[in-house]
């Protein structure tokens, strides 16, 4: 799926995949009660270097301003992005072959306007079951509305015509969608997103192998209660149970109050919701085996928090991963999970004392064990709001791919977009860079762990001029 490329002002994350969001700042953070493991830091680490990358598509107008990724088991991937210029966007797609060979981009969508109200129009994201069946969802400008659309490969046939998802009228924003391996999808995004910022609303979507996607429905349905920033990025399992996850922030006067909010559903039923738990309560995540066993997690502004939903449906206690005081919060940036049974979750400490920030993961083997903790490098100093936010990838076999912005002092000089992999056997490799201006890197993995992504290059502040792609190994 995606990743943030410019602030837009609303918390967002990527998800288990690469999965498409838009860049905000972060500043929250906790500090672990676990031990820590420094692994070095970034700058000195990454003198391994970059990577060779290769060219999928360059700019058909004036840049590129979304993209996003997803890769199968069997290591066939695609990509979506936006080409723009100062009045127009338009939607396209390339798919990649097993063995990295990428094919030639097609173009989902005529040009069209992303002006005033409009201005979130193309944000996209795309999926890919294991029989190779890609499916985009972005938004498109029609008249004064921003709707949702999207449209599937059909093999050597080409792409079925886009149809809308969303309700008539409405303005859209930020589509999230998740694949099965065998071909179930659910697809959410933001209502009524006019300003991006507040009294949104959140909308689903269902399709069953083969079948079309049902009416869109709504999820936030409490009247005393609104969505406090965009759901992250959906899970569904090979049964066919989709869940979703988000925050909710109580309307109205009384004391300020949020919780963490789930919807599940499978191919058979309507969606049933529940809450997770109250308080002061944000960043939730979801991530799921194919045999349905999912983890969840979020946290409160000193400690992060996770439970995990066994294959049956019944749920395990909240456990407490990591805890820290007011002058180390801790942002819960997003959660994986292995078929193995590892969970994953992603964190950052910021350091309110120096202004700096610490990347790490806390690890469990199984539900009910201890987190640990290992950090991904050394502390560094974060200048200003981040370009694009941190992405975790966790292979079918435990293995993991982190992600992460590291800032220069300078705003004249371009980030470093940086990427470290720990194997399945807990050994890191070395911190390497992307090379160039390059920005807000997608993460795709196959079941024999091979790792590649899909990033913006180029030399334009909008962003990028061109998608380009790199694999590790």
């Amino acid at each position: 799926m995606t990743r943030p490329s410019m602030l837009d002002g609303v918390r967002s994350r990527a998800g288990h995949r690469a999965a498409l969001a838009v860049a905000t700042g972060l500043v929250v953070a906790l500090a672990l009660a676990l031990s820590p493991l420094s692994l070095g830091r970034a700058g000195a680490a990454s003198a391994g270097g970059a990577w060779k990358s290769t060219s999928v598509a360059r700019s058909t107008l004036f840049s590129t301003n979304f993209w996003s990724y997803d890769v199968n088991a069997k290591g066939a991937g695609a990509a979506a992005w936006v080409d723009g210029d100062g009045d127009r966007r338009r939607v396209r797609v390339a798919r990649r072959a097993p063995n990295g060979k990428w094919g030639r981009p097609h173009t989902l969508t005529g040009n069209f306007s992303w002006k005033g109200l409009r201005n979130y129009a193309g944000t996209n994201d795309v999926a890919i079951d294991d029989r190779g069946k890609v499916t985009v969802v972005w938004t498109q400008s029609k008249g004064k509305s921003v709707l949702v659309k999207t449209a599937s490969s059909k093999g050597k046939r080409g792409w079925s015509k886009p149809r809308t998802l969303s309700p008539k009228g409405d303005r859209t924003g930020f589509p999230r969608i998740a694949v099965s391996g065998n071909g179930y999808a659910v697809v959410h995004w933001a209502g009524h997103f006019d300003t991006g910022v507040t009294d949104f609303t959140l909308y689903a979507s269902y399709r069953a192998p083969g079948g079309t996607w049902e009416a869109a429905q709504r999820l936030d349905v409490d009247p005393a209660w609104h969505p406090d920033a965009r759901a992250s990025e959906p899970a569904i399992d090979d049964r066919g149970v989709a869940t979703i996850a988000w925050d909710d922030i109580r309307v109205g006067a009384g004391p300020a109050s949020s919780r963490v909010r789930l919807a599940s559903r499978g191919p058979a039923a309507g969606w049933a919701q529940q809450t997770m738990a109250e308080g002061s309560l944000d960043q939730p995540s979801v991530a799921t085996t194919r045999d349905g066993r999912l983890v969840a997690a979020w946290r409160d502004s000193t400690t992060i928090f996770a439970r995990h939903r066994a294959a049956d449906g019944r749920w395990g206690p909240t456990e407490q991963v990591v805890t820290g005081g007011l002058q180390l919060p801790q942002n819960a940036t997003d959660v994986g999970i292995a078929e193995t049974g590892r969970a994953v979750i992603y964190g950052e400490e910021v350091d309110t004392r120096n202004g700096t920030v610490l990347p790490y993961v806390a690890i469990q083997e199984a539900p009910g064990s201890p987190w640990t903790r290992e950090n991904a490098t050394a502390a560094f100093p974060a200048y200003g709001y981040s370009l694009f936010l941190p992405q975790l990838e966790v292979g079918a076999g435990g293995d993991v791919t982190l992600t992460w912005e590291q800032q220069y002092r300078s705003e004249k000089r371009w980030p470093l977009a940086l990427v470290r992999h720990r194997a399945a056997s807990g050994a890191w490799g070395e911190v390497r860079r992307l090379a160039g201006r390059a920005s807000n890197p997608m993460v795709g993995s196959d079941a024999r762990g091979r790792t590649s992504f899909v990033y913006g290059a180029g030399d334009r502040v909008a962003c990028c001029v061109s998608i380009r792609a790199a694999k590790i190994r």
